[in-house]
């Protein structure tokens, strides 16, 4: 049995300390290491977790997800599946997609037109020599300066330019992805428009077509060396060195999953990591020879099991991507194109992972130290509000099952009592799973509430202008028997309410199973 913390009118819910009073109890370490998916649910660290959403882990504790509110409006009709920044010598520039159109979202409020008339808003771009270039397969290439959207004239032996669908700087030259081709073609050196040069990548591949071209950096020992990388639709990674136009050498062919999507690429410093079917690939674990080896690519092998789970039920829809943002790693799962989506989130800092849901999100954008959601409803976003637009964040999580004493006995968990602080009035549910077995977040309505010492804002004598806000733990009934308990713990409260550092359980212990 589990107990629904609830906010507004209050529970029927008799609260007797006296009850817990007897029996045993253990403290549980709040899930700050983040989700653990890869290994055996009977073999999680303490402070890992099985379900962790809209939950953030910190160093020791863990605090409710980022909210959002309204930034840019008006950016044509529908969803908005394509935002990029431009950080030029003079401008630094948000743009967006939408409608057939290309639109100026910089600043807050209705967004300013561009350019019009185009079949896909899904356009690959890269960053080049104070240029932003634009291609999607489908349309006529683009280039943004920072003020104007224009045709970008790109010409090749036997090239049709609308084939074009993926773009990326390597070396001091763009490169660029051909729709159904193996094949793929390079500019000169600092050539924004001009003649493309084909590389037959046709004859080296295994099969297939090329999907997506990165830059990636190792040590070769001698400093660094930067490298080319053409991710394969059949999951084959294939590196070169040195340049195109000089001497370009293979350093070889890696067989891995097939990657999801056009922006299956996305770098995390000196990393190039890869979106594949069966999890998030560093391309140095490629190379490595332990691209299967989970246990050997943490933080990205911890969550492969659920992403490839998410890659058989949504590997077909358009959306997937990657974005770097202050150390936290977002990647869109979009589960229902344009309507739904979710996020596997990783703080590099700290290598924990968690799920986000409920963001309305067609694209992420880090621009100007902020991140930005392309909204599914003709908007962008701006993370970091308190709540969703006005409405409250739910947050759940099952902790790792912990044998509360080293007896193999049976035990009779009979309450729960969080170690969080609350700034307000918190709604969730919380209690413990046994054996094992997770359970749906059902239960009976409670509330959880800041420091009842405090005096309320407004009153004559003593109110504590600007107080932190503080810890009053409460003891929570529940019924669990077992040999092992998980917490189960989920709240409704806006983002700046709530911290979790641990939750304590009281227990009676029985006899031997």
């Amino acid at each position: 049995m589990a107990i629904l913390l609830s906010r507004g009118d209050k529970p029927q819910f008799k609260w007797r300390p006296s009850q817990f009073e007897q029996g045993q109890s253990k403290t549980l370490p709040g899930p700050y290491a983040g989700l653990n998916l890869r290994d055996d649910i009977t073999a999680l660290d303490p402070n890992e977790a099985r379900v962790l959403d809209n939950w953030r882990a910190k160093s020791g504790n863990l605090v409710l997800r980022p909210g959002y509110e309204p930034f840019v409006t008006s950016v044509g009709i529908g969803e908005v599946p394509t935002l990029a920044a431009f950080s030029g010598l003079t401008a630094l520039k948000m743009i967006a997609a939408s409608d057939g159109q290309i639109f100026d979202v910089t600043s807050a409020g209705a967004a300013t037109q561009l350019a019009t008339g185009f079949t896909s808003n899904r356009w690959q771009t890269g960053l080049y020599n104070n240029r932003l270039q634009l291609v999607n397969g489908a349309d006529a290439p683009q280039v943004y300066n920072g003020s104007t959207v224009g045709a970008a004239v790109w010409s090749g032996s036997g090239l049709t330019a609308t084939n074009l669908v993926n773009v990326a700087p390597v070396r001091n030259r763009l490169w660029f992805c051909e729709s159904n081709a193996a094949d793929v073609w390079y500019g000169e050196v600092g050539s924004i428009a001009g003649t493309l040069k084909k590389f037959q990548l046709s004859q080296i591949a295994s099969g297939g077509t090329c999907m997506a071209i990165g830059s990636w950096s190792r040590d070769a020992g001698d400093g660094a060396d930067d490298l080319t990388v053409f991710v394969m639709s059949t999951g084959e990674i294939i590196v070169y060195q040195g340049d195109a136009g000089t001497s370009f050498e293979l350093v070889g062919k890696y067989p891995a999953a097939p990657p999801i999507g056009r922006r299956c690429l996305f770098k995390v410093g000196g990393e190039l990591v890869v979106i594949t079917r069966l999890g998030l690939l560093p391309v140095s674990a490629a190379i490595g020879g332990v691209a299967l080896d989970l246990a050997k690519i943490d933080p990205w092998g911890k969550i492969a099991p659920g992403f490839a789970a998410d890659a058989v039920l949504y590997g077909n829809n358009a959306g997937w991507h990657g974005v770097l943002h202050e150390g936290v790693v977002y990647i869109n799962v979009p589960t229902i194109p344009g309507v739904t989506s979710k996020q596997w989130v990783l703080d590099t800092r700290i290598g924990s992972w968690s799920t986000f849901s409920a963001w309305p999100c067609s694209a992420l954008c880090s621009f100007n130290n902020e991140l930005y959601i392309g909204g599914v409803d003709a908007t962008v976003q701006l993370v970091g509000a308190a709540t969703d637009n006005g409405a409250n964040i739910t947050a759940r999580a099952s902790g790792a099952f912990v044998i509360p004493q080293a007896s193999q006995t049976n035990n009779l968990f009979t309450a729960v009592r969080p170690k969080v602080i609350v700034a307000g009035g918190v709604t969730g549910i919380v209690g413990v799973d046994t054996d094992y077995v997770l359970r749906a977040y059902t239960g009976d309505s409670v509330e959880i509430n800041s420091s009842e010492d405090s005096t309320p804002w407004g009153s004559p004598w003593g109110s504590p202008w600007g107080a932190s806000p503080t810890s009053q733990p409460r003891w929570f009934s529940t019924t669990g028997e077992g040999r092992s308990v998980s917490v189960r713990f989920q709240v409704t409260a806006e983002g700046s309410d709530v911290q979790w550092f641990a939750t304590d359980i009281l227990y009676k212990p029985g006899g031997i199973r």
